[in-house]
């Protein structure tokens, strides 16, 4: 077993020229483009992602695997704020947001007073209602198929509650897969075509026996939003646990000509994640990010042939933290200063 430790640390500083507004009003700001929720009526949309899809000229990226969190943002904001979380992608939290609880979506380009474009030209912010909603969504599932009997059942629950400022959100699901690489369950082959269908074609004909992959997989993610202390806290945690088994047992015209594989791969990620935002007074903003996450991937094989045992196993863990201060303040009219850590 092998162990690796990194430690980065990174210091920007940033003067950005930009319009002053504030986007979370409605009043009309220069380089915002407000989009209400009637502009979405006609598609009868369910979640807030069905409407980001929907913006005109507008390409969704859900951000990218990368170390830290600074360069792995998204182009889609949610009230004017990131979400602090790398496990839990941007696009299942917007499809956790209920279309009836957005006010309205606005395209920023150019730069707006209080909003870290993050280096891309144009952001999506979804502006949800201020008032107390509620909503639990219940979907269930089975993607079947006839000519194999498999089947992929499916079921998750999301519930979304809001009043004024304080938010929970939250998602639990479970799902089956199949992974057609290793068959699609019993065959026989014939060497004999002369023999085929007949209870006499050994040793002419070699069967496959019991040839099945797949597995399932569980999530749960939660985000939980208040005023703290004069700030606002966002805490958030994730976790997916996946299991993908690959049975196999293959019979030959002969006992020593059989073989068998059992595969067996475990997969778990758990992630918590921070952020605090407070006024220093003034014009002058502090946020504060921490996030740590888990990864562990364990593989149990073995391999039975011809006398032969090999068994092999093998197990990683990684883990990342990442603690991130900004201060943001405006120097002019069209003129703020950003600085930035990250360790």
């Amino acid at each position: 077993m092998a162990m690796q430790r990194t430690v980065v640390f990174g210091l920007t500083l940033a003067l950005t020229a930009s319009t002053v507004g504030s986007i979370a009003r409605a009043e009309p700001v220069a380089n915002v483009t407000p989009f209400p929720a009637a502009f979405f009526a006609e598609a009868r949309p369910t979640t807030a992602m069905d409407m980001i899809t929907r913006l005109p000229g507008f390409v969704f990226d859900s951000g990218a695997q990368v170390r830290g969190f600074g360069g792995a943002a998204g182009n889609v904001l949610i009230d004017g704020q990131r979400p602090t979380t790398k496990q839990d992608d941007l696009e299942s939290i917007l499809r956790r947001i209920p279309a009836t609880q957005v006010e309205r979506i606005e395209l920023i380009h150019g730069g707006v007073a209080g909003i870290d474009m993050q280096g891309k030209t144009l952001i999506a912010n979804v502006v949800r209602k201020s008032g107390g909603t509620h909503q639990t969504t219940f979907i269930a599932y089975d993607d079947a198929s006839p000519s194999t009997g498999r089947q992929r059942p499916g079921v998750r629950i999301d519930t979304s509650q809001r009043d004024g400022e304080t938010g929970l959100e939250g998602s639990i699901g479970a799902s089956g897969f199949q992974d057609d690489g290793s068959g699609s369950g019993r065959e026989t082959y014939y060497n004999n075509p002369a023999f085929a269908g007949t209870s006499a074609c050994a040793p002419t004909c070699v069967e496959r026996l019991a040839a099945h992959a797949g597995g399932w997989q569980d999530n749960a993610s939660a985000t939980y939003t208040r005023p703290l202390f004069g700030g606002k806290l966002r805490a958030n945690v994730a976790a997916t646990g996946t299991v993908y088994l690959d049975r196999e047992s293959d019979a030959g015209p002969v006992a020593s000509a059989g073989s068998t594989l059992n595969d067996t791969n475990r997969d778990l990620a758990v992630e918590m994640g921070l952020n605090y935002q407070h006024s220093l007074g003034g014009q002058t903003e502090l946020e504060l990010i921490g996030l740590q996450q888990t990864h562990q991937f364990k593989d149990d094989d073995s391999y039975i042939a011809d006398g032969l045992v090999e068994d092999f196993r093998d197990f990683n863990r990684l883990s990342e933290s990442i603690a991130r201060a900004v201060v943001r303040r405006p120097l002019s009219d069209s003129l703020r200063l950003t600085v930035e850590g990250e360790g």
